[in-house]
């Protein structure tokens, strides 16, 4: 795959990630949370996947929640290459 297998390892983040690809679209945080993820394990991965310039995020000024998150091309490459090779 690449060099973010060991980064992204857990069953949750690759989850996350895949939720962000198969949703086609932006997504608002409190949606994220709406659909079963645990707050801080979604911020760690958005936080680790920043960094790796995996995702964009647009901040809200007043509420958290309605930071918009979406997949940026290289995470939308990254996401595509972990369901070829079949991992979670």
């Amino acid at each position: 795959m690449n060099s973010f297998t060991s980064t992204f390892s857990s069953i949750n983040e690759s989850k996350i990630l895949k939720c962000l690809y198969f949703s086609y679209q932006p997504n608002y945080i409190y949606r994220m949370k709406e659909k079963g993820f645990n707050k801080i394990d979604l911020l760690r991965t958005l936080e680790k996947a920043l960094e790796h310039g995996l995702v964009q995020i647009d901040l809200h000024e007043y509420n958290s929640d309605k930071n918009i998150v979406c997949l940026t091309s290289k995470g939308k490459r990254y996401v595509e290459s972990m369901l070829k090779d079949n991992v979670v």
